[in-house]
């Protein structure tokens, strides 16, 4: 037990499983991140040598994105003269404000919300002890991860079964929550949605790491669970969610099916009595939420109009105001009312940019966006590099998850709770993953005999010993 225990991949699954069961609250359930904070303060505490292992192990660019991310909001907070600070874009009502009390000479750092920033550079600890982690994984502890993210997506469904089944009076972690929307252990219905179809890209990605002869002992779990993902994800009612998972599928039914490769006139009895039976359960449950659910989930599709390109055209001018250096992580909501327009002034707070993208150009400015794009650079050619490599699905399945972020980070703020940035960081790190720790990853092609052969290009490139399709155990290539 002890020895599971100390195990990387282990402590990475309990990291998640704290980071998803008590980090979906955001900025509001502070008490929830600290703890999560400590966690992993702790994990790195009693991995002193991992932790020089994975900044050995990491590829240099890597290492340098993930110190500016952390050196962003720390820059932030260092009190600058006020001869430089007063001169700084956006900052003429402060000044004006300490012109009243006789204060405009005292220095002040960059941020207009210190304790806001503060607040987003801790959020990056849960983040470094993911990587840390994650980064030395071989395949069989990656898959494992993987799996772990599916297996919270399914405790967050069992969950919102709950929610649903009381029009969340009971079962519900936070205020706030409409009837009927499934929440989970989030928030935000989005949130929630959103790493439902992350555990769908894990749950996929992992299936189809594994070696082809035993692929099909975990099919059918692997299908019915992606059919109860699929279907709590229409349940939360987000429909960015929505439009992801079944983008994701579209890309996904590839790999799977090319993985496969096996009729279905061959399928152990067994198994078409587990598909069966998987359905069943699935119509029972469909028919325990009600037609009218789902009904109202996908009638949302009908009317895409809200407050958000009213949000988002008050926040171009935020940006305009504080570029380009921007007022600080986390500052938005303390910062937005100077530019919300009276025309689009609603009864509540906007809080958030609904772009994360858009709010980081308002906090960050400049310095923020170019960040982001240099991360989402090396993500691309990481994951192209690697589509060759024995762990080319694990690769994928993390850049996949990743894409998925990206993609609802548009229109939503996923990354602004701890429970995705945990998701996101140990998808980061499994990208990083050096070759070195590849060769355990399971493969297509068996390279424990090769042979080597001419290049077209002159080089030398390795070809597989080809073996009978009757023997047992055999790797077919994907």
């Amino acid at each position: 037990m002890l020895d599971v225990a100390v195990r990387p991949d282990a402590q990475l699954c309990f990291l998640l499983a704290a980071g998803v069961l008590l980090g979906g609250g955001g900025l509001g359930a502070a008490s929830l991140n600290f703890l999560i904070q400590l966690v992993s303060l702790l994990i790195l505490a009693v991995n002193g040598p991992r932790v020089i292992e994975a900044i050995r192990a990491a590829p240099r660019l890597f290492s340098v994105l993930f110190a500016a991310t952390v050196l962003l909001p720390l820059l932030q907070l260092v009190p600058l003269p006020a001869s430089i600070w007063a001169h700084l874009p956006g900052r003429e009502i402060v000044t004006q404000s300490l012109s009243l009390v006789g204060a405009q000479d005292q220095s002040a750092p960059v941020s207009l919300a210190i304790y806001r920033t503060a607040i987003a550079a801790s959020a990056l600890i849960p983040a470094f002890a993911a990587i840390v982690l994650a980064i030395n994984l071989n395949g069989a502890q990656a898959r494992r991860v993987l799996g772990c993210v599916a297996v919270l997506g399914g405790v967050n469904v069992l969950f919102g079964l709950v929610q649903l089944s009381t029009a969340n009076r009971v079962g519900n972690f936070y205020a706030n929550a409409r009837p009927d929307q499934l929440y989970g252990t989030f928030a935000n219905h989005n949130s929630t949605g959103l790493f439902l179809c992350l555990s769908l890209v894990a749950l996929v990605a992992a299936f189809i790491a594994r070696p082809v002869d035993r692929v099909l002992a975990r099919l059918m779990p692997v299908v019915a669970g992606a059919l109860f993902l699929v279907v709590a994800v229409v349940l939360t009612q987000s429909r960015s969610s929505m439009g992801i998972t079944a983008l994701a599928l579209i890309v996904l039914v590839f790999p799977f099916f090319r993985v496969l490769r096996v009729p279905l006139a061959k399928l152990p009895r067994k198994a078409l009595v587990v598909i069966a039976g998987a359905v069943l359960l699935l119509a029972a449950v469909l028919g325990a939420i009600g037609t009218s659910t789902i009904g109202n989930s996908l009638g949302r599709f009908s009317s895409l109009e809200d407050a958000r390109a009213l949000i988002w055209e008050d926040a171009f001018s935020a940006a305009g105001r504080y570029w380009p250096v921007g007022a600080g992580m986390g500052s938005f909501d303390e910062v937005f009312q100077v530019d919300e327009s009276l025309e689009n002034i609603r009864s509540g707070r906007a809080r958030r940019a609904h772009n994360d993208y858009l709010e980081i150009a308002v906090e960050a400015g400049v310095f923020g966006l170019g960040l982001v794009a240099c991360w989402m650079l090396w993500f691309v050619v990481r994951i192209w590099k690697g589509r060759r490599e024995p762990d080319a699905a694990l690769r994928l399945g993390a850049g996949g998850v990743l894409a998925c972020i990206a993609l609802q980070s548009g229109v939503d703020y996923p990354l602004r709770n701890m429970a995705m940035i945990c998701v996101a960081a140990v998808m980061a790190g499994l990208l990083a993953r050096p070759a070195s720790v590849l060769e355990d990853s399971p493969s297509r092609i068996r390279r424990s005999r090769r042979e080597m052969v001419p290049g077209v290009s002159g080089g030398p490139v390795w070809q597989a010993e080809q073996r009978p399709a009757s023997e047992p155990g055999q790797d077919i290539p994907a």
